[in-house]
């Protein structure tokens, strides 16, 4: 299988059917919420999500005016042995931005519905 070509147009890529041109293959699956990813240095996935249990809860935080559940940064590293994942910043996160990865350092935003935050993440 090749990967999907930038600006394709028409590209078919599902989850539960096969892709009938090749164009499309899965590379991660099993997450809440992405808000963003990003590619690190030695090629491990980030991926930003809303809130571990997704958007209800998240919006359960907004509705009830209480706290936002923490947001969740993933760091993914495929290996030989299957995938591996590894919280980064375990609940201090939340209202998650984006990521982004520069010279090797990871950084995020967050807070984005209060007083917004740019962190630098220790890996």
């Amino acid at each position: 299988m090749y990967p999907l070509a930038p600006r394709a147009d028409g590209a078919w890529c599902s989850k539960d059917e096969p892709d009938p041109q090749g164009d499309c293959t899965l590379y991660s699956s099993g997450y809440t919420a992405v808000q963003d990813i990003a590619f690190d240095q030695r090629g491990r996935l980030l991926v930003y999500e809303l809130a571990a249990d997704g958007v209800l809860a998240f919006e359960g935080g907004l509705e009830s005016g209480g706290p936002f559940p923490s947001a969740v940064l993933l760091q993914v590293d495929r290996g030989r042995r299957g995938e591996r994942r590894v919280e980064l910043a375990a609940g201090e996160l939340s209202q998650p931005g984006g990521v982004v990865v520069d010279h090797g350092e990871i950084y995020v935003t967050d807070g984005v519905f209060t007083a917004g935050r740019l962190l630098h993440i220790q890996d």
